[in-house]
């Protein structure tokens, strides 16, 4: 849980340290965003709003690569995500991969709020055994601490 007893997003820090990029999704012309946030202590906070899918991967990959060179821990916030398509599944194993290759942390945050489409994909691929998934901050920070 994060100070102030919110358990959501920390993207409504210093709007100095974020930047959002919009996109319109193929599905139901919904609005998506990612937002990068580098005011949770210690933390590259990246966010996943919405449907994410063909549209958005090109985005996420410019944000993913941005940040490669980061030594700081990297969360994906999949919180208000309703919606991943495999393009996106193939970026956050890439992410995790190169995180690993050096040595960062990586995790995916999937409080209750994340959407039900979301968390199937998760188990029914059994990716939830190969990606470190964090349901709270606590858990997120136990990850990170664990991967010092």
């Amino acid at each position: 849980m994060q100070p102030g007893g919110a358990s959501h997003s920390p993207l409504a820090s210093d709007p100095r340290s974020s930047r959002t990029l919009y996109a319109r999704s193929s599905r139901l012309f919904k609005e998506v965003s990612i937002a990068l946030d580098r005011g949770r202590t210690g933390l590259l906070v990246l966010s996943l709003r919405g449907e994410n899918d063909i549209f958005i991967a090109p985005r996420l990959r410019a944000e993913l690569e941005l940040v490669r060179e980061e030594p700081l821990p990297l969360v994906i916030d999949l919180g208000e995500a309703t919606f991943l398509d495999s393009r996106v599944v193939g970026l956050f194993l890439a992410a995790f991969r190169e995180a690993e290759r050096r040595s960062r942390a990586f995790v995916l945050y999937t409080p209750e709020s994340t959407g039900p489409a979301v968390r199937s994909l998760f188990q029914l691929t059994r990716l939830d055994s190969l990606l470190p998934l964090a349901p709270d901050w606590a858990a997120v920070d136990a990850l990170v601490q664990g991967a010092d």
